[in-house]
Parts: structure tokens; C-alpha cells; sequence
């Protein structure tokens, strides 16, 4: 009896006791009106002839049996049905964690951790890896982002309570990679891909209007950096905006702070100053200039001009975190010309030799710099494996897609035992036609005239992006 309620356990969602409970109530109370029935089958027996020598017993055993396998068929099906939506309606969820043996300790310490600091998040009580948690269903996307984020080693058992049917909704997901089928119930369940669309989009439109108010700057980074900008801001990075000195926010580095526009509009959009303030940028004392400024705006980690730098300032931030013990990520911001500099390679060098999982370097990979392209100035292909012959962990994207970058930094949180190069291409002045792919763009602000044109075509995509 014992091994074979030890295999049924096996074909139960791994969700814990008191689930699993629930489940076998659940089945009995459709398998005892299946055995009553089979009693009134037995009546029958006399006039089937097949029957007649059948004992009762086993009758009931068959009938009783074959209710079940139907019940958990249509329960597991239920199961993998259930969307997340049912967070619209609930206040309360539970969770339980399963990691690979040597991550559970770590894993659950950080997800617990990031839970307790997500607004609107009560914790109620639980230990270990069974934890009870009440949220504002107003903040649902924050508690599926920080899942999301903190979960990529194992996977998240999700129980949501549902007020109408409690106790009966069960959403298992697993958060390891490939991570198609998760993304996808996050994604079509609160137009999480769309409403980043969206946002780029306005990035864009505000970096135009930047650039013709300030008459100087650059262009072609800064609309082709607008889709990772965004997916970092409102997806990646743990961060708070009324809290920029927070010491365990993520770290984010930019090297090539010529493209700071799409910094600004980004930062200013997730609530660091007001949306206004981005027509002062390259005035005179504003807190906008020309390159990062750090002191002078909040959530700024580093000054950037002379280009070769940031990669080198990531690396100290990423040894002192595993020294302090911290659990923040750093991510550096690169441009493909600054890997024309060989201080850049001797950065590459050090991160590699000290191991720093927790050093995602991303790479606008947008083959142009102010004389022309980088083929053409200092040719730097084969990128990925160069990075991959310096015991760099590399992984190649399009840049351009939200989806596919967020993929990749989760791929790269993965990496035990080195850090992780994310070569994304892009295409500089993206969305607006006559600057993508062009490299008199990338030190040219437009002119009145062009700056119509740029917004014309940016609010007709936002159209497409709407209507999608």
C-alpha cells in the first residue's frame, strides 16, 4: 500500500501536503457515488452473461477506478489551463519552491527577500519553502515580475485562493529554461510584451523631442538602445525610483554615455524626475548633460565621457558585492566602438579570471561610430567568440526584441561560474526611417523639420503597436 501511494505521489503536482490533500478529497468525493453506482451495475449482473461469475467486489473496484483516471485526467488539465489571471481577483497566494539541491538555500533566501520588498506584498507566514504570502491585486504585476526574475533555477508552485473557488486553482509553473511556455501565460495575461512596446515607443518619441530642443546630441544609439532600455526599467532591474541610494538595488552602467538620452527619457518614465525636465537636457546647470552626470540626478551610478571606462567601474561594483555579500546584479552598458580600446580588454580580462556571475555586460552591437562603421574603422568580428575565447559566457540577440533580451538575461543568470557578454544588434535610429543604419546619425541631433517627420512615423507605429 505504502509503494503504491508512493507512486501516486509521483503523478500529483509536487505542491505540497496540504494540496495534495485537497486533491485526494477531491477524487474520493467522486469516487464514492462511482462505487454506489457500481453497486446498482451488480443488480444488473444476472442478465449479462459475461458478468454473472464477476464478484461484486471487483465490479466496484473497476468502476471506482476508471472515475478516478478520468478525475485526474480532467483535474491535470484543469491545471495546465489555469492562467494567471485569477491574480485579478485574489488577495492571497502561496508559493513553494523546488531548486536543484546546491541553489535552494540561496534561491529561496533571494525570493523570499525580493517578496518582502515588493510593494504591496504582506507576508503572512511560512517557513522554509512553504510560504504564505497576501498582495494588493493591484500589484500583480510586480509579484509575477519579481517571480519571474528570482526564479529562473527552479520553479515556483503558485496557489492562488481564489474568493469564489478556494483553494482549487493551481498554477504550476516552471521557471527553468527553456522558459517559453511561462513567459507566455505572463505575457498573454497582462499584455506584458505590448505595454513594453508601448513604452519604447514613448522613449523614442521623447528622445526626438530632446534632441531638437537641445539643437545638439545624438541620435542613432539612443532610438536603437530605446527596447532595452525600457525591458531594463520596467522589467529587469530591481530598483526603486523613490529610493535610487538603496544598497540592494541593481547596478546599471553606462559606458557609452553619449547615447544618455534614452537613459533620461527611460528613467524619467519609470518616476526618478519629472517627464519635463528632459527639455533642459545639455542646458546650461541642467541635470541633464551631454553625459552622465553622477551627483547631479538620482539613479545615476557613474560619470561617463572618455568611452573604455564603464566596463572597468562594473567590475569593481560586481567584486564588492560578492565581497559585501550582496545579491544585486551590475549590469554594463557597452558600445561596439569602445571595444576598439585596450583597456576594454583588459576588463575583460580581469572579470573572467575572478569568475563575476553576477557582471552581465550587454553590447549595442549597432556596427556604426561617428567616422563610419566598425567594419570599416577597426573590424571587431568575430565578437561572440572573442568574448567566448576570454572565458566569457556569450549569447547573441536582437536587440530590437524586447522578448528575446529578456530571455537572454535570464539565460544569463544561470552561469555559475563567469560572466555573461549579451551581444545585442541593433539598428541605430530605430523607427524612424531615414536615420536606421545610417552613421551620420550617430553624433546628429534633427532639425525642426526632421523632428516632425521622426514623430510622425513614431506615432503611427504606436498605432500598429496598439492594434497588434
Amino acid at each position: 500500500m505504502t509503494e503504491r501511494f508512493s507512486k501516486l505521489k509521483k503523478v500529483l503536482p509536487p505542491i505540497g501536503t496540504g494540496i495534495a490533500a485537497r486533491f485526494i478529497y477531491d477524487v474520493f468525493k467522486f469516487a464514492f457515488p462511482a462505487a454506489i453506482g457500481s453497486g446498482l451495475l451488480n443488480s444488473f449482473k444476472q442478465s449479462i452473461p459475461l458478468l454473472a461469475h464477476v464478484p461484486s467486489a471487483v465490479i466496484i473496484i473497476f468502476c471506482t477506478v476508471v472515475v478516478i483516471c478520468i478525475f485526474v485526467f480532467i483535474r491535470l488539465y484543469n491545471i495546465s489551463k489555469t492562467r494567471l489571471e485569477l491574480l485579478n481577483n485574489s488577495g492571497l497566494f502561496y508559493f513553494r519552491r523546488n531548486t536543484r539541491e546546491e541553489d535552494k538555500g540561496r534561491n529561496e533566501e533571494l525570493l523570499l527577500e525580493k517578496l518582502k520588498q515588493t510593494k504591496g506584498i504582506e507576508m503572512i507566514g511560512g517557513t522554509g519553502y512553504n510560504t504564505f504570502a497576501r498582495c494588493d491585486p493591484g500589484g500583480k504585476k510586480a509579484i509575477l515580475r519579481e517571480a519571474f526574475e528570482t526564479s529562473v533555477t527552479g520553479d515556483i508552485k503558485i496557489l492562488l485562493l481564489h474568493p469564489h473557488a478556494p483553494q482549487t486553482k493551481i498554477r504550476a509553473s516552471s521557471l527553468g529554461v527553456p522558459l517559453d511556455t511561462y513567459k507566455r501565460e505572463i505575457f498573454n495575461s497582462i499584455d506584458f510584451l505590448k505595454d513594453l512596446k508601448n513604452k519604447a515607443n514613448k522613449v523614442r518619441q521623447l528622445i526626438i523631442e530632446m534632441l531638437v530642443e537641445a539643437g545638439s546630441g545624438h541620435s542613432g544609439g539612443p532610438l536603437g538602445m530605446a527596447d532595452i532600455f525600457t525591458a531594463f526599467y520596467f522589467h529587469i532591474l530591481n530598483h526603486d525610483p523613490k529610493n535610487p541610494d538603496w544598497d540592494d538595488r541593481d547596478r546599471l552602467i553606462l559606458s557609452n554615455g553619449h547615447i544618455c538620452p534614452v537613459r533620461y527619457a527611460t528613467m524619467a518614465l519609470s518616476g526618478y524626475f519629472p517627464i519635463k525636465e528632459l527639455k533642459t537636457l545639455r542646458k546650461i546647470n541642467s541635470r541633464l548633460q551631454g553625459h552622465p552626470h553622477c551627483g547631479s540626478l538620482p539613479g545615476l551610478e557613474t560619470t561617463s565621457g572618455p568611452l573604455g571606462e564603464g566596463l572597468s567601474q562594473a567590475i569593481g561594483m560586481a567584486l564588492a558585492g560578492r565581497m559585501d555579500k550582496k545579491s544585486y546584479y551590475v549590469y554594463c552598458l557597452t558600445s561596439d566602438g569602445e571595444h576598439e580600446e585596450g583597456n576594454t580588454w583588459e576588463a575583460v580580462m580581469f572579470a573572467a579570471k575572478n569568475k563575476l556571475n553576477n557582471l552581465i555586460q550587454v553590447i549595442d552591437r549597432n556596427y556604426i561610430q561617428i567616422d563610419g562603421t566598425t567594419e570599416s574603422v577597426m573590424p571587431l568580428d568575430p565578437l561572440k567568440e572573442k568574448y567566448e575565447s576570454f572565458n566569457w559566457n556569450a549569447i547573441e540577440i536582437d536587440g530590437n526584441d524586447i522578448k528575446s533580451f529578456i530571455e537572454a538575461i535570464a539565460k544569463a543568470k544561470l552561469v555559475p561560474d563567469r560572466p555573461t557578454i549579451i551581444i545585442a544588434r541593433t539598428i541605430p535610429g530605430k523607427g524612424v526611417s531615414f536615420m536606421e543604419n545610417d552613421y551620420h546619425w550617430h553624433g546628429k541631433p534633427p532639425n525642426k523639420e526632421e523632428a516632425a517627420r521622426a514623430l510622425n512615423e513614431l506615432r503611427v507605429l504606436q498605432e500598429k503597436i496598439q492594434n497588434e
